[in-house]
């Protein structure tokens, strides 16, 4: 079957655009996503060019990950070729370089901060609904791309869990080696079916939201003295890929606030200054919970939620920055 939307993201950007997908999916708008749509063993390249050949829009995650992917520039490029509408979706405060302005230069973005992506959701999904009763659907038939898939199998080993469902490759010969590969991809997917099952069912386990913990000194704090649902604080290493975090505004502390979500995430606080500063949770109502405390310094990781707002006071208890985590890896350096 046809999908109505291709969603472009980079690799750093998989967890915003696993919620976006889920959003729009919610709303009855089916969306092409990878790793989720490409089949075991499909060529990389040419799955994405037939998944943006057979949608009907495109909606593109743009963030500062965006202008440094040149997978997300091609893609832009191959929708404008094929005359796909292009919504970009601006999750940062960041502008597109002069190469994704070639194609993005007069066409309308939808912004969505200063909040949590999710605050902006509803937004995005009316526009592409209304965007779509605007454009013909075209009658499923051949693609020089490659074949039309025919139905829809379990995605949840895809990356995305209850994002929805990948479509399954049509299969056309009898051969007992079909038959054998047909057996394989059937085994393949109960597997990552039920390991996606377990995958969700504990992260529907967990809190979600961190509970309030009295301060404390972060190189001194051992995790195990925490309560069990507060996202403990962890020995700082770098993980590959981290996201390298800029401080929001201080003046938007009061529209920020906590929302329920279970992408979990990390931020990494470094304090290279050479002052005292407080580490707060903005909580569900947009109150500060005052976690802990680090000197000069000084490193930590707190468990959080890419949903989750954090602000940094210095002593006086003045704000200095806020940090919205992104991606599952993040790291806050105070300067």
């Amino acid at each position: 079957m046809r999908h109505d939307v291709f969603i472009s993201h980079s690799e750093e950007d998989k967890l915003a655009a696993g919620t976006i997908c889920r959003a729009l999916e919610a709303a009855g708008i089916r969306c092409w996503i990878a790793p989720r749509d490409i089949q075991e063993g499909e060529d990389w390249t040419a799955a994405i060019m037939h998944g943006i050949a057979q949608c009907r829009a495109m909606v593109l995650i743009f963030s500062r990950h965006t202008n440094l992917s040149s997978h997300v520039y091609r893609e832009v490029g191959h929708a404008f070729n094929h005359g796909l509408t292009v919504i970009p979706f601006r999750i940062e405060d960041i502008e597109a370089e002069e190469k994704l302005l070639y194609y993005l230069g007069s066409v309308q973005w939808l912004n969505a901060f200063p909040l949590p992506v999710e605050e902006y959701l509803s937004h995005l999904a009316a526009g592409v609904s209304s965007l779509l009763a605007k454009i013909p659907v075209q009658k499923t038939g051949s693609s020089s791309t490659g074949p039309e898939p025919e139905d829809r199998t379990a995605a949840q080993s895809r990356g995305y869990g209850a994002v929805g469902e990948g479509d399954k490759q049509a299969v056309s010969s009898k051969s007992p080696a079909s038959n054998r590969a047909i057996l394989f991809l059937v085994v393949a997917i109960g597997v990552g079916t039920l390991a996606g099952a377990i995958l969700f069912l504990s992260l529907s386990a967990r809190s979600h939201s961190p509970n309030p913990v009295t301060a404390q000194n972060s190189s001194s704090t051992p995790a195990s003295t925490l309560p069990d649902s507060t996202p403990p604080l962890r020995e700082a290493t770098q993980a590959p890929g981290t996201t390298e975090l800029l401080p929001v505004s201080c003046d938007r502390e009061a529209a920020l606030r906590s929302l329920d979500t279970q992408l979990a995430a990390t931020v990494t606080f470094i304090n290279r200054t050479q002052r005292p500063v407080n580490v707060y949770w903005l909580d569900h109502s947009g109150k500060r919970v005052l976690y802990f405390k680090l000197k000069a310094n000084e490193t930590a990781v707190q468990e959080t939620y890419i949903t989750h707002p954090w602000v940094v006071t210095d002593s006086a208890n003045q704000c200095v920055g806020i940090y919205l985590p992104v991606s599952e890896s993040n790291r806050a350096i105070l300067r």
